[in-house]
């Protein structure tokens, strides 16, 4: 719901299908809705995160989960 509502993921999108370019976005994690995202020019949503965790393991782990993911 944040990325749909004014972040920069969708004016990237947006920017990317003028020059037919498909959009992949990564994220922390995926909320409900999440697919509401491809209706807003993002062609693939990937969540780094593969099982519910605390935020601590979260922002510790981030840049490992990134790589992993991306």
């Amino acid at each position: 719901k944040q990325t749909i509502y004014g972040k920069t993921p969708i004016g990237v999108a947006k920017s990317a299908k003028v020059f037919d370019i498909p959009v992949i976005a990564i994220c922390g994690s995926l909320g409900t809705n999440y697919q509401a995202v491809y209706e807003h020019g993002i062609d693939s949503v990937f969540s780094i995160v593969e099982h519910p965790c605390d935020i601590k393991t979260a922002l510790e782990n981030g840049p490992k989960y990134l790589q992993r993911t991306a």
